[in-house]
C-alpha cells in the first residue's frame, strides 16, 4: 500500500461528472487528486512589497512579518525579488510568539547570486503551526534593493493519517489495481472533506504592509504627535466570495516608549457593510478577526481596507508588518 504522490492534478471532463457510475474509475482518479490537492495547493501566505523608500540601495533590511500557518507544520518556500547579479545572505527565522525581542528559530540561510532576473528562490524548514510571525534578515557587500518578498507552503511529501487540519490522503490499498474493488462511503465523503480542509487551512494573503525594522527616521509606517495617520486604502479583490466573510489581521508594532500602547492602529474593512479593529503596539504580534460582507458579485466581489495609526499622544508608533487573510 502506497500514497500516491501525483506529478499533477489530472482534470477529468465534465462528461465524467453526468451520472458516472459507482465503480473504482472515476473515483479512483478522484482521490489521487485528494494526494494532488495536498501538494500543488500553494497559496502566497505572505506577498508583500517593502514600503520603505531606499533612494541608494542598502545594505542590510530586516522585516519581521506577522503569519498565520498551516495547522499542518509544513515546509514553506520563499521568493525574494532582490537587484539582479549581486551576491546577497538570506536568513530566516520563525518565533512562535511573534515578539520581537524574543526567541527565533532559524527555518533556513543561503549566501548566493540574485543571477539576472534578481529573484531567488529559497526552501525553507519547517514552520509549526500556532508560529506567530516570520523574520526575513537580509546583507550584501553592495548596495542593492528589496522589491517583494513571498513566501507560500511547499509540501514534498503525503501524510499518513488524519493531519491537525483535517486532511486525510488517499492511500491505494483498496482502489488500486483491483477491479470491481469494494467502495465505501468514506471513500466518496474524502473527496469533498479533504480539499476543503486543504482549502481552509492554508489561507492566502489578501493584503499586506511591510516595512524595514530597524529604520526609525525614514520609517514608511510611523506616527507620531497627536494626529491620525492615515497609510493608505486598498482593495482587496475576492472572487467567488459571498455573505459575511471573516478576516484574520495580524500585525507588529513598536512605540517609542519601549512600553505597550493601546488601540493606536486601526483597520477598517468595507463592503456591503463594514467593520474596524484596534490593534496595539506591543513589539509583538496583535491579532484580531473582522467580519464583513463583500461588495459585487462573482468575480468582480471585493472589500476596501483603509489602515491608519496614532501615537498614542505621545512618542511614536512604527509599524513593522500587517497582514490580512480572508477566510477561505
Amino acid at each position: 500500500m502506497t500514497r500516491p504522490s501525483p506529478s499533477q492534478a489530472e482534470i477529468l471532463p465534465l462528461s465524467a461528472f453526468v451520472l458516472p457510475p459507482l465503480a473504482v474509475e472515476p473515483l479512483r482518479t478522484i482521490m489521487r487528486n485528494i494526494n494532488a490537492v495536498w501538494i500543488f495547493h500553494q497559496p502566497p501566505h505572505i506577498q508583500a512589497m517593502p514600503a520603505d523608500e531606499y533612494h541608494a540601495g542598502v545594505t542590510s533590511a530586516e522585516y519581521v512579518i506577522p503569519i498565520s500557518p498551516s495547522a499542518d507544520g509544513l515546509p514553506y518556500f520563499a521568493e525574494l525579488a532582490l537587484t539582479p547579479l549581486l551576491t546577497v545572505t538570506r536568513n530566516y527565522y520563525y518565533s512562535a510568539t511573534g515578539a520581537i525581542g524574543g526567541s527565533w528559530t532559524s527555518i533556513g540561510s543561503y549566501t548566493g547570486s540574485t543571477g539576472t532576473t534578481g529573484i531567488v528562490q529559497d526552501s525553507l524548514s519547517a514552520i509549526p503551526s500556532g508560529s506567530r510571525a516570520i523574520k526575513v534578515e537580509l546583507s550584501s557587500a553592495s548596495a542593492f534593493f528589496p522589491m517583494a518578498i513571498v513566501v507560500y507552503p511547499r509540501p514534498t511529501s503525503i501524510p499518513a493519517g488524519v493531519q491537525p487540519s483535517g486532511f486525510v490522503a488517499y492511500d491505494d490499498g483498496i482502489l488500486e489495481g483491483a477491479a470491481g474493488a469494494p467502495l465505501h462511503q468514506e471513500l466518496l465523503d474524502r473527496c469533498r472533506r479533504s480539499p476543503l480542509a486543504v482549502w481552509h487551512d492554508r489561507l492566502q494573503c489578501g493584503l499586506s504592509l511591510v516595512c524595514e525594522y530597524n529604520e526609525r527616521a525614514n520609517h514608511a509606517a510611523q506616527a507620531f504627535g497627536t494626529g491620525i495617520w492615515r497609510l493608505g486604502s486598498a482593495r482587496i479583490r475576492l472572487p467567488g466570495y459571498g455573505g459575511a466573510t471573516s478576516f484574520t489581521v495580524r500585525a507588529i508594532a513598536q512605540h517609542s516608549s519601549a512600553a505597550p500602547v493601546s488601540d493606536v492602529i486601526t483597520v477598517r474593512l468595507s463592503g456591503v457593510d463594514a467593520a474596524s479593529i484596534q490593534l496595539d503596539a506591543t513589539a509583538q504580534t496583535e491579532n484580531g478577526t473582522l467580519t464583513v460582507t463583500p461588495a459585487g458579485t462573482g468575480i468582480e466581489a471585493y472589500v476596501d481596507a483603509e489602515i491608519t495609526i496614532t501615537s498614542g499622544g505621545i512618542g511614536t508608533t512604527y509599524l513593522h508588518g500587517l497582514c490580512i487573510w480572508p477566510e477561505a
